[in-house]
């Protein structure tokens, strides 16, 4: 089973799904939407704690 994380764009806001592998450190992420570097947020690390948990309960 593959985790999914959501990770939101500093610049556009949108919520992008993302495999938890592909987010691994020095691993560089580009927007989809944008083209604008992905980063960890603290918006985005409460949604990656939202979903862990989901995950864990299934």
């Amino acid at each position: 089973m593959t985790l999914l994380i959501r990770f939101e764009c500093p610049q556009c806001k949108q919520s992008l799904p993302l495999n938890l592998q592909d987010f691994a450190p020095g691993n560089r992420l580009i927007c989809k939407t944008c083209q604008t570097p992905a980063r960890m947020t603290k918006a985005g690390l409460e949604h990656f704690s939202e979903d862990l948990r989901q995950y864990c309960q299934i």
